[in-house]
């Protein structure tokens, strides 16, 4: 508190200050600190001669409050008084990212692009955005340019062999992770490679991956489900049903802390129909479809998991829904978890119906 004393325009230290006191509160939840915080972060970008931070300072304390328009307010001011800096621009994307305003965030990340040419936050981002939205090609665009920018960067690599792997571009995929690996051994890459093994058909390949991926780090309970499945298919039952289990367990643990999450809710409905608890796993999946899922390869997941659990005919409705969204049939024909789904005939009907469409 001494240097911004001494000079009360000396915005670094003022900004310094605010973050400490931020710190202070997410570490002790008293409503002093936060308080404290918010009143550096408005003098600092009042009186200030660099406000971005100050605003960057704000957001995040509006953040921690729960205050999300006043944070994304915060942020625009941000931008708007450093036009010029690119990390105001990713940040800004970011936050219009997390409240559905997608259009402004592409535009602010293009933005940031064009201001620092090479810069492979944005490049990341970008990627997620087009990714979340079913642009395939436009995210593999974007995940490329990671790996051109940073080329030791693992997740350049999972990130962009994630999306081949979705346009059916199989041996680019695997190209990609066996390089993050040979870079660094990872979870994520592990996992990777263990579920393009798997739909290959290569189980027992598969559940080695995912066993590696575990050494590696055994907190993760889509590691877990994904081994179930390696084991389910590589006639291991007993193992399967244990990693399930487990699965549950780590699941469940997320879900207390993000209660929204979709993914994590079609996870758990899933695994729950692997170990014979339809009932269960059919009101989780019905609390997915009733907050109306815009993420294409979540709309993917569900029908797939409504054939796990033994509802064709809702299984066949959320495929024509995928498809819509732009999930390519490959997603269901190469998976071999869903084989009597895709033979049947009404799903090649839906099939032929779009291809007459296009």
């Amino acid at each position: 508190e001494t240097v911004t004393a001494l000079d009360p325009l000396f915005t670094t230290g003022r900004v310094a200050l605010g973050r400490a006191y931020l710190k202070k509160f997410e570490a002790s939840g008293e409503q002093e600190w936060i308080d404290r915080a918010a009143e550096e972060a408005r003098r600092a970008a009042k009186d200030g001669r660099w406000p971005e931070d100050a605003y960057d300072l704000l957001a995040a304390v509006h953040r921690e409050q729960g205050r999300l328009p006043e944070a994304v307010l915060a942020l625009e001011d941000a931008a708007r008084v450093s036009p010029l800096s690119a990390e105001a621009h990713l940040k800004l994307a970011r936050i219009y990212q997390g409240v559905d305003r997608n259009e402004d965030s592409e535009r602010h990340l293009q933005r940031a692009i064009f201001l620092r040419p090479g810069y492979w936050p944005a490049h990341d981002r970008l990627g997620t955005l087009y990714l979340d939205r079913g642009m395939y090609e436009g995210a593999a665009i974007q995940y490329s340019e990671v790996v051109e920018c940073v080329p030791q960067l693992t997740r350049g690599y999972n990130n962009l062999g994630l999306v081949l792997s979705i346009l059916g571009r199989t041996e680019e995929a695997r190209e990609m992770f066996e390089r993050s690996i040979s870079i660094e051994p990872s979870r994520s890459a592990l996992s990777n490679l263990g579920t393009l093994y798997f739909d290959e058909g290569r189980f027992a390949d598969s559940a080695a991956m995912f066993e590696r991926a575990l050494q590696e780090d055994d907190s993760g309970y889509l590691t877990w489900g994904n081994l179930g499945y390696a084991y389910k298919l590589a006639q291991a039952p007993d193992k399967a049903n244990d990693c399930f289990r487990k699965a549950v367990e780590l699941a469940e643990k997320v879900r207390e802390s993000n209660p929204r999450n979709m993914w994590v809710v079609t996870d758990l409905a899933a695994y729950n129909a692997e170990l014979g608890q339809r009932e269960k796993g059919l009101l989780l999946l019905q609390e997915i479809v009733a907050g109306q899922p815009q993420d294409p390869q979540l709309i993917a997941y569900i029908a797939e998991t409504f054939e796990d659990l033994g509802d064709r005919e809702q299984a066949l409705v959320w495929v024509a829904h995928s498809l819509d969204a732009g999930v390519l049939p490959s997603r269901f024909e190469d998976s071999p978890t869903v084989r009597g789904l895709v033979a049947d005939e009404r799903f090649q009907r839906l099939i032929q119906e779009r291809n007459d469409q296009s």
